[in-house]
């Protein structure tokens, strides 16, 4: 439909085209009008869409220069009518948002106005009108992964997905249920109820309640589809499957191989995974290849060994870890833990230490102290791992051996990580790891036993994320039972900044901190439980 179209629009002008009418829009959200057209007016000259209310002609949205809420819609808030399409902006596609007719049982009766003052221009010529309907009911799962933070083999398994919105209409519920290796039996659909609902494109997590049960080593493909959203049929089934690919740890057991060693440079032993310490998907610095950066320069043996950076020194406010496979442990049993390494940290505040999970890493306990004889921790803080935890800090000048003697309180399934943290300050070359071996032993000397009082005690309290945080961060709480906790957070000062009382309830649980409107810098995070205190260093930028 054009404006004279077999010549130049007079001047002096006032016409209009109107649309047919649309109607039942009451039971539709996030509907969208969509216009091509060709604008070419001169001097004075605009156009602009109306829709009829109440009787009266209203122009039909407004300038929206960044396109925050429209597309190319108007070019101008200063025509003779204000808000308009003037000039020459050429061809385009303009839209706008419909959301004022969701829920209203009238019409949408529209027409497009176009006046000219100087004419003797191409005009107004509309080649498309379309009212785009989103898909009104939607959920798509976009993520998948293990609740454990390691899966391990031959054990239970938990899995938690994540679910958005990708419908026009607020989700209220949808089910899901997940599938493993292309296999065509579906777990028994579990219905997932969104409380706050989500809004459009907004996500929320769930655990699955059927556990993964008892997973071999290696890779697995694992898929998740969602169906029935708000007990509806899904307007947009192309996006209700995601697979993902997800590696349980290898199993060494002791019982059968008395003794494990790793150098690092034979390709036959299972490899170690390296993760941030405390977001799965977050930037970890190990490396595994030949040290090139002063004083760490050489590996102990053979070509490779894990470093924080092989070439360059470690990040600032670094949280990496690097783990083991999985040990199965027999009880009473003494192990050596040994291994050669190097380091060169700024002192008692960067550095490394040793912790061990029977649960897949949602809790962990540092084996030993800085009392376990000269190869063992050289300080009883490092302020990076969570203030006051001991480790290896300073300077080692060269290769070193580290060695404690452990045992375990009953048979367990255990993983060892090597955690590394820094601060903001000073970094350093970081450190290196290399010629790791782990076998049973007569020796009773001085043996550090992990005991199932201090790993599966009432509470296990993990660590916060995200750390560092411009606003919120969460503390994972993991509950054996029903135990009441206090978390109170200070300032450098000692202000008391939040005190939040809290029953936990037997599982993982997650307590928000808001830190909207303090000033940057950092905070301690005390969680006071039934077994103690844990204290954690809080960053805000």
């Amino acid at each position: 439909m054009g404006s004279n179209p077999n010549a130049n629009t007079p001047a002096g002008l006032t016409e209009y085209l109107f649309f047919p009418r649309f109607t039942e829009f009451d039971t539709i959200a996030g509907a969208e009008l969509r216009l091509t057209h060709d604008v070419d007016l001169n001097t004075g000259d605009y156009a602009v869409i109306e829709y009829l209310l109440s009787g009266n002609w209203i122009k039909l949205g407004y300038w929206d220069p960044q396109d925050i809420v429209s597309t190319s819609w108007y070019n101008t808030g200063s025509s003779a009518v204000g808000d308009a399409w003037v000039g020459n902006p050429g061809q385009m596609v303009s839209t706008w948002p419909l959301n004022f007719m969701y829920k209203s049982s009238a019409p949408l009766i529209l027409r497009g106005k176009l006046e000219t003052v100087s004419g003797n221009k191409d005009g107004w010529n509309i080649d498309k009108l379309e009212v785009y309907i989103p898909p009104q009911n939607s959920a798509s799962p976009v993520k998948v992964e293990t609740v454990e933070y390691l899966p391990v083999p031959e054990q239970n398994n938990h899995l938690r997905t994540v679910i958005r919105n990708t419908g026009a209409k607020i989700l209220d519920s949808c089910m899901v249920e997940y599938s493993v290796d292309g296999g065509t039996t579906w777990t028994t659909p579990e219905k997932v109820v969104f409380n706050p609902p989500l809004i459009p494109r907004k996500t929320a997590s769930y655990e699955f309640l059927a556990p993964w049960v008892n997973p071999t080593s290696g890779p697995h493909n694992v898929c998740v589809r969602t169906s029935l959203p708000d007990s509806k049929p899904d307007n947009l089934v192309s996006d209700d499957t995601i697979c993902m690919t997800i590696t349980v740890l290898d199993k060494i057991v002791m019982s059968q191989d008395s003794s494990y060693c790793n150098n690092f440079d034979d390709p036959a032993l299972s490899p170690w995974v390296t993760l941030n310490t405390s977001v799965r998907d977050g930037l970890t610095a190990w490396e595994l290849g030949t040290p090139n950066n002063p004083p760490l320069v050489s590996t102990n043996s053979g070509a490779n060994a894990w470093v924080t950076n092989l070439t360059g020194n470690y990040k600032r406010r670094d949280s990496s870890s690097l783990f083991t496979p999985v040990f199965e442990l027999d009880s009473g049993q003494v192990y050596s833990f040994e291994f050669m390494h190097q380091f060169s940290t700024e002192l008692y505040h960067d550095g490394g230490t040793i912790d061990i999970t029977f649960d897949g890493g949602l809790t962990w306990k540092t084996i030993g102290t800085n009392l376990y004889g000269a190869t063992w921790f050289n300080t009883n803080f490092v302020t990076s791992l969570d203030v006051y935890n001991p480790g290896w800090t300073g300077l080692s000048n060269g290769w070193i051996q580290a060695q404690i003697n452990m045992s375990v309180d009953t048979a367990r399934k255990a993983i060892f990580r090597f955690r590394f943290a820094s601060d903001e300050t000073v970094h350093a070359a970081g450190w290196a790891v290399d010629d790791f071996c782990f076998y049973e032993t007569d020796n009773s000397n001085k043996v550090f036993i992990v005991g199932q009082e201090e790993l599966e005690a009432h509470v296990g309290v993990g660590h916060l994320h995200p750390n560092p945080t411009t606003g919120i961060t969460q503390l994972p709480v993991a509950f054996q039972q029903n135990a009441d906790i206090t978390i109170t957070v200070r300032n450098t000062q000692g202000q008391i900044m939040m005190v939040q009382n809290a029953q936990g309830s037997e599982g993982i649980n997650t307590y928000t901190i808001d830190t909207e409107g303090w000033a940057a810098g950092m905070y301690l995070v005390e969680t006071l439980t039934p077994g103690g205190t844990d204290v954690q260093r809080l960053i805000i930028e």
